[in-house]
């Protein structure tokens, strides 16, 4: 299971990064460890509270369905954990063992794989997507942070703030700044235009019209209840209150 490429290994790449997790810590997860909900739209990782002891879990982090992102969708962690989950499953019917007892990446007879392993998953998903494993020095480029590091750089490069990326991955210092370091420089021209890298021009103006239609709406009810009532100035006082709400909520 570990050492398998195919929806497997690539899949574990999608699911760790964006839980932004170590390899020691995967080799350590249990099936016990991850929940779906029962609608299959958010799934919930309990996670080690410190990088010493990778077994002593006591964290939680929760992800929702990222389907409706239709550039992410492909690669939305719940719907691959969830498979992933359904996978120890069937290979714990075939061993005949509970699946709270299975790792949650196991080996085919159900024990936990090495580090060394694990490792090398990352090291056949990068050369399945054509990138070289060394560099021009001839050091490795992908190692068993290399999930972690990766999911900053894509969550940072998609304008989610570098604190709460760091809350998120249990940094204990800001050193996030520097694995996210590239895709945050990248993103300084958009930002200084005042536009996000989540928002592009045409879907500001689609919101922009949307709410700008609502306060309309709430307007000419409002101009209507003021002409049939005997209190206009109780009237023009809650326009502003809906108008407010309005805002608020969207």
């Amino acid at each position: 299971y570990a050492l398998s490429l195919g929806l497997v290994g690539s899949e574990m790449c999608i699911r760790d990064s964006y839980f932004l997790l170590r390899e020691i810590e995967l080799l350590a997860a249990m099936y016990s460890h991850v929940s779906v909900s029962s609608d299959g739209r958010s799934a919930t990782w309990l996670l080690p509270t410190s990088k010493q002891d990778c077994r002593a879990v006591g964290i939680t982090r929760t992800w929702d369905c990222i389907c409706d992102l239709q550039d992410l969708g492909h690669s939305c962690p719940v719907h691959a954990l969830a498979r992933q989950l359904t996978r120890v499953r069937r290979l714990s019917l075939q061993l005949c063992r509970d699946p709270p007892t299975i790792p949650l990446f196991p080996s085919a007879d159900g024990s936990e794989v090495g580090k060394a392993e694990m490792v090398a998953t990352i090291f056949r998903a990068a050369e399945a997507l054509g990138e070289p494993l060394r560099n021009h020095v001839g050091g490795y480029r992908f190692g068993g942070h290399s999930l972690r590091t990766g999911g900053a750089h894509l969550l940072a490069g998609r304008g989610v703030a570098p604190v709460k990326i760091q809350v998120f991955g249990r940094w204990k210092s800001d050193l996030v700044a520097r694995y996210a370091g590239e895709a945050l420089a990248s993103g300084l021209a958009a930002e200084l235009r005042g536009v996000t890298l989540r928002d592009s021009v045409p879907d500001l103006l689609s919101r922009f019209d949307a709410l700008h239609a609502k306060i309309q709406a709430l307007e000419a009810a409002a101009a209507k209840a003021v002409a049939e009532a005997s209190a206009p100035i109780a009237y023009i006082a809650n326009l502003d209150i809906l108008l407010a709400r309005n805002i608020v909520h969207r």
